[in-house]
């Protein structure tokens, strides 16, 4: 009797497994589907998911699967064209020719604009300003561009302030379309935009993004939502807007309580290479261009090299006392 209850209960625990197993089978079935169903609606994760979400997740989402990465480019094309719509109106046709105009002149959208593209969201307000960083003899296509628009000039500065001197040639305001907005056009000393880039006052602003790439120069640190001034302080009505966006600005990394590592300030970075350097290639406003496009920085023709200070105050960082002269870049 008792063997046999035994051999009844194997028999109903096996049932049960492989009942289990089909429902676990059909779930999958089920599950996969639906996620073929779900990143092809990317209105939906758009609107109730990914704005709010980190930049990590976001990364780590874009990983999944061939339909999550597809979306997560959308994703940024569709917030870039959000976001540029207070600086130049909601014109289908204008949003497409700023995009045409960026990629053609090799220019690229930098500062607040392109931090708030990384961060959860805030107000719109705060991103007033959208800096275009332009190759040398290039500015004349934005001007007619912006002058269309009617647009009105704000400043036009034949030079530029002495912390960007080395950097920039020439610094022109234009009024945008919303209120309190600006549109500014710094036109590089080179034919590089990375050159204005490695001028700004904090690792946050060294991130910029072209017609079909986006580049971190310091990607530890935003990931860390971390912001570490450079040669000039960061002004103080800046460093409270970096604030509410959701990083830390501080002035140097004598707080850490870990090594600097790839964002030491005293490490020697160079272009050749972009070690240390996140690259996300979102594929343009239409998806034109894909992962392996040229389109972009051409960084093989840069060799200049940058740092942030000569002197590292983070008594965990191994270049602390280190000679900086002697500091190469990795």
């Amino acid at each position: 009797m008792g063997g046999h209850n035994r051999k009844k209960r194997q028999v109903t625990r096996q049932a049960a497994y492989s009942q289990e197993g089909k429902c676990m089978q059909l779930r999958h079935e089920k599950s996969t589907a639906a996620a073929h169903q779900f990143f092809h609606i990317p209105e939906m994760l758009l609107m109730e998911l990914l704005p709010h979400c980190q930049l990590d997740s976001v990364m780590a989402l874009a990983q999944t699967s061939h339909y999550a990465w597809d979306f997560v480019k959308a994703f940024f094309a569709t917030k870039q064209r959000i976001l540029l719509q207070a600086f130049i109106g909601t014109s289908n046709a204008v949003i497409a020719m700023f995009y045409w105009i960026l990629e053609v002149s090799g220019s690229g959208m930098a500062g607040a604009f392109t931090s708030s593209l990384l961060a959860p969201p805030y107000n719109i307000e705060l991103t007033l300003n959208l800096n275009l960083f332009v190759p040398r003899g290039n500015v004349f296509l934005w001007r007619d561009f912006l002058g269309s628009l009617k647009l009105p000039l704000d400043n036009d500065q034949p030079g530029v302030d002495r912390r960007y001197y080395h950097t920039t040639f020439s610094h022109v305001v234009f009024l945008g379309k919303g209120k309190g907005t600006t549109i500014s056009i710094s036109e590089s000393r080179d034919n590089s935009v990375l050159t204005p880039l490695i001028g700004a006052t904090t690792t946050l602003n060294t991130t910029i993004c072209t017609a079909a790439k986006f580049y971190s120069l310091y990607a530890d640190l935003l990931r860390q939502r971390c912001a570490i001034e450079g040669w000039f302080p960061t002004p103080a009505q800046k460093a409270v807007a970096i604030g509410k966006r959701g990083y830390r600005s501080s002035f140097s990394t004598m707080s850490w309580d870990h090594p600097c590592g790839l964002s030491c300030p005293v490490l020697w970075r160079h272009v050749r290479g972009l070690i240390g350097v996140g690259v996300f290639t979102w594929g343009g406003d239409r998806n034109q261009h894909d992962d392996f496009s040229e389109v972009g920085i051409p960084v093989t023709d840069n060799d200049f090299k940058w740092r942030l200070r000569d002197t590292c105050t983070n008594r965990h960082c191994q270049l602390r006392n280190t000679n900086y002269l002697s500091v190469a870049a990795p």
